[in-house]
């Protein structure tokens, strides 16, 4: 990868960015590392402390050179001290022009493999080229994650610091100042708690009174459903009733029918008067069918009771799953209304969090570069030693795909793609020249 040409601005290679490589991708970040354990100035007091802690003044700058002056720890050797402050952790991520890049690392994790160059094998290397991309940009957004919550851990580490430190902090003229923004930082934190406490709340009394109405609702559907089978099955029993009635006044129409029947070809053409067995037959079946006549009455009668009945039972029916749908659909609309609300809170109450944790850092930081002005124990130093391990090989990583995701020879690639697409265009050319002839 030798000397790099800007591309010509008339062609553009898809998902390649022609600028000049490589560089990084990541925002650069203020480093606030301090490398010598020297007293404390008022610029250095300050460094660290620019992005969440203002409203500091000059006097300031006499305050955090007092507290420079501050020992260490009560009776400690000079020894024992330059031991404390030897590998003091800054709590910072060091900007990129910081980090030891290896160039050999970044065309290991490119994969480009080295530019040709005889311009036949460019389209090969252009192939790599494109076919690489992609997984490197999959990689730098996994790293940039894994970075991003290694900060986040090593800033909730600084907060624990300030936490534990906090007596020790405030006892300290150099930095008692600099938790005055904390405590506003903090009562908004509890309001906003609070105030979603209060919410949920809420949204569970309303929830469980929508619940209460809907068991109860259940309840007397359940109730409901038993009183409709109990008339549905004497409306079952009616009607058979009904057609027992009803059968037999037909079997006795019938037989009149064929008493009928009889008569008229006993008769013949000329007709007369009915023979007086068919007569005396036919009174007797017309005295039957009188008979039954009341009965028949009585068991449409008691039928059509037990069937308005069974109708009005199944209408409570159909009128109780009506207002089941009607309050779960009022449930359903209430519910996501609250639940926004809820998740609105939430995250005000997220950020009110993530607020006082970056100050609580910003305090650590500070307390970081004083190297010393406040004692701080070793265990948490340790444990911020191995956060600042950690974050930078993250860093390293993150940035090393970075710079290898631009780490192609652009002439080359544009070389390649120019000569794949002209042999394209001269086979299609061949092929319709051919078509023609």
């Amino acid at each position: 990868m030798n000397d790099r040409k800007h591309p010509d601005p008339s062609f553009e290679i898809p998902d390649l960015e022609l600028a000049p490589p490589p560089v990084s991708k990541r925002p650069a970040k203020v480093s606030a590392r301090v490398n010598n354990p020297a007293a404390l100035t008022p610029d250095a007091a300050s460094f660290g402390l620019e992005i969440s802690l203002p409203d500091l003044d000059d006097d300031d700058g006499d305050l955090f050179q007092k507290g420079s002056n501050v020992e260490l720890s009560i009776g400690a050797s000079p020894q024992a001290t330059k031991r404390h402050l030897e590998n003091w952790p800054s709590g910072h991520t060091r900007s990129v022009d910081e980090l030891p890049i290896d160039p050999a690392e970044v065309t290991l994790a490119a994969g480009y493999g080295e530019a040709p160059k005889n311009a036949v094998l460019t389209p090969l290397y252009a192939y790599r080229v494109l076919a690489r991309r992609a997984p490197l940009k999959r990689l730098i957004a996994l790293h940039q994650t894994e970075l991003v919550q290694a900060e986040l851990l090593r800033d909730t580490q600084l907060m624990q610091l300030s936490t534990e430190l906090r007596p020790a902090i405030e006892a300290n003229e150099a930095f008692r100042r600099l938790l005055g923004p904390i405590g506003d930082i903090e009562r908004q934190a509890g309001d906003r708690s609070n105030a979603l406490s209060e919410a949920n709340a809420g949204y569970r009394e309303q929830t469980a009174r929508f619940d209460a109405d809907l068991a109860q609702l259940r309840d007397d559907e359940t109730k409901a459903r038993a009183i409709s089978d109990e008339k549905s099955a004497l409306a079952n029993g009616t009607q058979n009733l009904l057609r027992r009635a009803e059968a037999k006044q037909q079997r006795v129409q019938i037989e009149i029918r064929g008493v009928m029947d009889l008569a008229r070809q006993a008769l013949g053409p000329a007709g007369g008067d009915m023979p007086s067995a068919q007569a005396a037959q036919l009174a007797d079946l017309q005295a039957r069918s009188t008979a039954l006549e009341p009965e028949l009455a009585q068991a449409k009668a008691t039928h059509a009771a037990a069937s308005k009945a069974h109708d009005e039972a199944d209408a409570d029916v159909r009128r109780l799953v009506g207002q089941i749908r009607q309050v779960e659909r009022q449930k359903a609309s209430a519910s996501s209304a609250l639940e926004k609300q809820l998740s609105v809170r939430a995250a005000s109450v997220s950020e009110a969090e993530k607020q006082r944790r970056d100050a609580l850092a910003d305090v650590a930081r500070a307390v970081l570069a004083a190297r010393g002005a406040v004692a701080v124990p070793e265990a948490l130093l340790m444990a911020l030693r191995e956060h600042e391990k950690s974050v930078d090989a993250l860093a390293i990583r993150l940035e090393t795909h970075a710079r290898a995701l631009d780490s192609y020879e652009r002439e080359r690639v544009k070389q390649g793609v120019i000569l794949v697409l002209s042999a394209c265009a001269i086979l299609l050319l061949s092929i319709l020249l051919k078509a023609m002839l």
